[in-house]
C-alpha cells in the first residue's frame, strides 16, 4: 500500500511475520494487550456506543436519506448498515474505485498482492468475524526474521543475545507503561541512552509500523493506544482471497449505490439536512451524512463546510498525524533470501522488507518494501528511482549484485501521491488523543464522522478500527432520529 496503508489505515500495511516472538510482535500487537484502567482514556459515552459491538440503536425501518462520503472500509460498511436499517443510501467516492486504502494488485505474481491493508489484526473484532464469515482462509506459516546490525545481517536467533538488541526490545515491551509527558519516541530513546546502533530497528518496529517515524510519535499517545487495544495479539494474512473481496461480500447490497469519480467540493448542512456538491457540479441532498474522508485530505481544506465546522473539529485535523506511506513490490528471477524469511529490517531509507509470497506463492520470489514518514516522503520524491534505492539497500544487505542482478520487475504504490488519500494512516502524534475524540464528534445532529483516524480507543490505523467507527457513526445517526 503504498504499503500501508492502511491499513494500519490503514492501518493497515504490515508484514506477516513476528520478530523475536518472545519479545515482540508486529504493528500494534508488539505490546501485551490487556485493557488496563491505568492510563486509559475517559471517553464520552456516545463514543463508546456500538464501537466494539454490532448492535445498532433501535430504530424501526428508517425511510430517510443518507449520503456517505468516501467508499473505503468505513464508508462501505456504514452504507451497508444504513441500508439494513431501511435508509435510502448514496455513497460518493472521489476516485475511480471503491475500497480506499484496501487495494489488490492482480497479475504481478501468481497470487494477488495487497497494496494497502495487508493483514487482519487480532481475532476479537467484527472485521475478523467478517473475514471468517466470507469463507476466507488464512495462511499458516512460521518465519524467521533478519536484521541489519552494523555491517552484519543476522537472523533473529543470532541477534537474540546481543545486549543492545535486548535493550531495544525491553524498550518496546515497556511502551504501554509510559506515564510521562507526551514527548517524541525519539526523544524518549535518546534520554534513556539506548545505543544508536539499534535506533534503526526501533524506528522499524515502532515509528514505521505506526505510520511515521520515531521523531513524530508521542510516547504517551502510544501508551494510551496500547492500553486500549482489545483486538487480540495475533495477525493473519489471507491465503487466496483479498480484503477487498471480504468487503464486497459483506457490502453487496450497496455496491450499486456507490458513485465513483465524485470528489466532494462542499458540504452545506442544517439541523437534519445536508447538501453535498461535487467537483463535477452534481448536487446530492439528504437528511444525514456520514463523512469518511481520509484525514490527510481533510487537512488540505479541499472540502468546504458551511457553516464552518467547530474549532475543535478543525483543530483535530491538524492535531493528528498522517504521513506519507508507500509499498515497493519487487519481483526477482530467483530468491536470494532464505525461504522461510519473514521480515528483513534494514538500516537505510527502507526500515522493513518482507517476503510477500511466503505461504501464498508457489514461486516466493517477491519482496515488499514498506516505508512511512520522512523516508517515504524522500522516496516518493524519487519517483521510479525509488526502486533502485531499494535494490541498492538489498545489495548492501545480501551482497553486491544479489538483488540488482536478480531483479525482474517492480511496482510502486505511493499513497502519498493518491490525491484523495494522500498518505498511509493516522498515527499517535503527541497529544493526539483528545483530537481523535473531537474528530469523531457529530456536528449539528447531521454530520457524523467515521474512518480509522476517528477511532479514539486504540485501533486507529487499522481496517478493524475503520469498521468499528462505521458502527459507531451509524449508531449515532440512528439514535439522533429519536432526539
Amino acid at each position: 500500500m503504498i504499503a500501508v496503508i492502511i491499513c494500519r489505515t490503514t492501518g493497515n500495511f504490515t508484514s506477516g511475520s513476528n520478530f523475536l516472538t518472545t519479545n515482540i510482535m508486529n504493528r500494534r500487537t508488539f505490546v501485551q494487550r490487556t485493557l488496563r484502567t491505568a492510563g486509559a482514556l475517559l471517553l464520552p459515552d456516545l463514543l463508546l456506543t456500538a464501537c466494539n459491538g454490532n448492535n445498532l440503536c433501535e430504530v424501526e425501518n428508517w425511510q430517510g436519506k443518507a449520503v456517505v462520503i468516501g467508499a473505503g472500509a468505513a464508508g462501505m460498511y456504514a452504507a451497508q448498515l444504513l441500508h439494513k436499517a431501511g435508509a435510502d443510501v448514496t455513497v460518493l467516492e472521489a476516485s475511480g474505485a471503491y475500497g480506499g486504502r484496501i487495494r489488490p494488485l492482480n497479475g504481478f505474481s501468481d497470487f494477488i498482492i495487497e497494496l494497502g491493508a495487508e493483514e487482519v489484526h487480532g481475532n476479537k473484532t467484527q472485521w475478523y468475524k467478517m473475514v471468517q464469515n466470507a469463507g476466507s482462509e488464512f495462511t499458516s506459516t512460521n518465519t524467521t526474521d533478519l536484521l541489519a546490525l552494523g555491517s552484519q545481517l543476522l537472523t533473529e536467533d543470532e541477534a537474540a543475545n546481543d545486549p543492545d538488541v535486548i535493550t531495544a526490545f525491553n524498550f518496546v515491551d515497556s511502551l504501554g507503561n509510559y506515564t510521562g509527558p507526551d514527548k517524541s519516541i525519539a526523544q524518549h530513546i535518546a534520554e534513556l541512552g539506548i545505543p544508536t546502533r539499534v535506533h534503526h530497528l526501533l524506528n522499524a518496529l515502532i515509528g514505521n509500523e505506526f505510520g511515521s517515524d520515531n521523531t513524530r510519535l508521542g510516547a504517551k499517545s502510544i501508551a494510551n493506544a496500547e492500553n486500549l487495544w482489545t483486538a487480540g495479539n495475533d495477525s493473519y494474512a489471507l491465503k487466496n482471497d483479498t480484503l477487498l473481496s471480504v468487503l464486497e461480500y459483506h457490502c453487496a447490497n450497496i455496491l450499486g449505490k456507490i458513485i465513483l469519480n465524485q470528489p466532494v467540493q462542499s458540504v452545506t448542512y442544517t439541523h437534519n439536512s445536508v447538501t453535498v456538491t461535487t467537483a463535477s457540479g452534481n448536487v446530492y441532498t439528504a437528511d444525514k451524512a456520514i463523512i469518511t474522508i481520509p484525514l490527510a485530505v481533510l487537512k488540505t481544506g479541499a472540502v468546504a463546510f458551511s457553516p464552518a465546522l467547530p474549532d475543535a473539529k478543525t483543530q483535530a485535523f491538524e492535531g493528528i498525524g498522517m504521513d506519507a506511506g508507500m509499498k515497493i513490490i519487487l519481483r526477482f528471477n530467483n530468491r536470494f533470501w532464505p525461504e522461510d524469511t519473514g521480515s528483513i529490517y534494514g538500516n537505510g531509507f527502507i526500515p522493513e522488507f518482507w517476503s510477500t509470497g511466503y505461504g501464498r506463492s508457489a514461486q516466493n520470489n517477491l519482496l515488499t518494501a514498506f516505508i512511512c514518514g520522512p523516508n517515504a516522503e524522500y522516496l516518493s520524491s524519487l519517483g521510479d528511482n525509488a526502486i533502485q534505492t531499494a535494490l541498492a539497500e538489498l545489495d548492501a544487505l545480501f551482497g553486491q549484485g544479489a538483488a540488482s542482478g536478480a531483479f525482474d520487475a517492480g511496482f510502486i504504490m505511493d499513497w502519498f501521491k493518491q490525491p484523495y488519500i494522500r498518505g498511509a494512516y493516522s498515527y499517535p502524534s503527541p497529544n493526539s488523543d483528545v483530537h481523535r475524540q473531537a474528530l469523531a464528534q457529530p456536528v449539528a445532529n447531521t454530520l457524523f464522522f467515521a474512518g480509522e483516524a476517528t477511532h479514539a480507543q486504540g485501533h486507529q490505523g487499522t481496517v478493524h478500527g475503520a469498521i468499528e467507527t462505521a458502527q459507531r457513526a451509524v449508531n449515532e445517526l440512528l439514535c439522533s432520529l429519536k432526539e
